[in-house]
């Protein structure tokens, strides 16, 4: 067994049978098994939810277009962090020309 930390690409679970919740022997599980475990679980529950709910009226084209609005919060997130370090660097890119010029 690897006794160096985590390993990239796995993670750790505790086993079934441990007392109190604490580890006594540490299995590893690979990051893509993990993703497929909970993307199989993630249907079945979509599924369950989906089969025991109604779904109300105009819920698709509400749901559609918060998520319009989420990604569009997200690109303008995005342009504003890339401005400002756009700025950020050539501020630092002046700052050392200018250094340069007084100091030789």
């Amino acid at each position: 067994m690897y006794r160096g930390g985590l390993r990239r690409g796995s993670i750790l679970r505790k086993d079934e049978g441990s007392a109190l919740g604490r580890v006594s022997r540490s299995r590893r599980l690979p990051v893509a098994k993990a993703l497929r475990l909970f993307a199989s679980f993630d249907k079945i529950y979509k599924g369950w939810v989906m089969a025991k709910l109604p779904v109300a009226e105009g819920y698709e084209e509400f749901l559609g277009e918060l998520k319009e609005r989420i990604k569009q919060a997200q690109v303008r997130a995005v342009l504003a962090v890339n401005r400002e370090l756009i700025l950020l660097y050539w501020q630092i890119g002046r700052d050392i020309l200018l250094r340069q010029q007084q100091q030789g």
